[in-house]
Formats: C-alpha cells, sequence, structure tokens
C-alpha cells in the first residue's frame, strides 16, 4: 500500500445537512479471525504469524503440501480445504487463487490451507448446510477479509458538523464515529439517510 498518512481521511464526503462525513484507514483494527467463521486458517512462513493458531500442527512431521492436506481431512475432519498462497513484495497479501501474483515464482508461494468442518458448518449454519459451492464461496470471502485486515484497509468514519463561533472561527463538531468496517459503502449506509444521503467531494 506504500506509505499513508493516517492522520488524512481517504476519503471524504457531505450531505444537504452540511454534515461532513470522514473515512480514514482504521489504526488498530481487530483480527478477523477472533469472529466467528466457517474456516480455519493453517499456515506456515519464517517470518509472518499468519491464520489460526496450530499449536499440534507441525510442519516438519510433513513432506509436502499434499501430505498435510490429506492430515487435514482425516484427522481434523476437513470436508473443504482450498490452498493458500502468499505474494510477499512490499508487504504481503494472500489468497486461495493461483493467478498473477500468487503464480509468480519469486515472490510467491503455498503457504498453507484453509478448511472447514462439519463443526464448524453446525455452528455456523446450524440445520441449513450450505452447499459445496457456497462453502467455497464463503471460505474464499473469509480470505478475502483476513487479506485486508493484513493489508491495513479496515475503516473507520467521523461523522462532524462544521461550528461557527461568534468570532467567525470555525471548528469541528463530532457528531458520531465508529471503525471496523472492511468496506466504504457500510460507513455509508451507516451514515445515510432518506432525505440526506452523502455525496463524495474529493
Amino acid at each position: 500500500m506504500g506509505s499513508i498518512d493516517m492522520n488524512e481521511p481517504i476519503e471524504t464526503y457531505k450531505n444537504k445537512k452540511g454534515e461532513v462525513l470522514k473515512i480514514y484507514y482504521e489504526t488498530c483494527p481487530k483480527n478477523p479471525k477472533d469472529w466467528s467463521n466457517y474456516g480455519v486458517i493453517v499456515c506456515f512462513h519464517n517470518r509472518y504469524n499468519l491464520g489460526d493458531a496450530h499449536p499440534t500442527i507441525n510442519k516438519d512431521d510433513f513432506d509436502s503440501w499434499d501430505a498435510l492436506r490429506k492430515y487435514l481431512i482425516k484427522e481434523k475432519g476437513a470436508v473443504v480445504i482450498l490452498p493458500l498462497r502468499i505474494y510477499d513484495h512490499s508487504g504481503i497479501s494472500i489468497s486461495t487463487t493461483g493467478e498473477y501474483p500468487y503464480s509468480d515464482k519469486w515472490d510467491s508461494a503455498q503457504v498453507g490451507f484453509i478448511y472447514t468442518t462439519k463443526e464448524k458448518i453446525k455452528e455456523m449454519a446450524g440445520d441449513k448446510t450450505p452447499t459445496k459451492e457456497k462453502l467455497v464461496e464463503y471460505l474464499n470471502d473469509e480470505v478475502k477479509i483476513y487479506n485486508q485486515y493484513l493489508n491495513g484497509e479496515v475503516y473507520f468514519y467521523q461523522l462532524i458538523k462544521i461550528v461557527k463561533c461568534n468570532l467567525g472561527h470555525e471548528h469541528e463538531d463530532v457528531l458520531d464515529s465508529c471503525g471496523g468496517f472492511y468496506y466504504i459503502k457500510d460507513c455509508l449506509s451507516e451514515c445515510d439517510t432518506d432525505d440526506h444521503e452523502f455525496k463524495r467531494v474529493d
């Protein structure tokens, strides 16, 4: 992402009431792996601590990624399992895709797996078991969210009102603020009303 000024908004919006909505990168986002998830991420990397804790799984016990995949299916009950690849160049990103840049022979490699189990599915979906295609979609979405977390692509907003004092000076009165958003549109939906929709000004 390069150098980011965390004190400057990345997008600014206004509405007809004169309120200003400023969107920032969140400096200390919560790890989405602490949420309830379908997927369990098992990763091994020399420099980065990625995914879920897995103290009973040691990479040295496996001679290949396929051996680990078979272990996760047999011993951990994985019913849907996807490979995870890392792209490590001026920051890191992970994906289940093998497409470029995750196919780059210099800066990418497999780093682990994301999988789900019958127990996880029951915990998340109750008696309404999703199809395999839907479970793959859920796991991919969880990896995308986790990738945003790794890259700092998490947002918070401030809703402010510009207030003028008697001497003609202006100051910002913070009406509301909230963080933990992975999509800017969700910041907007928190603040938009039918009568006062925000419009981008920058």
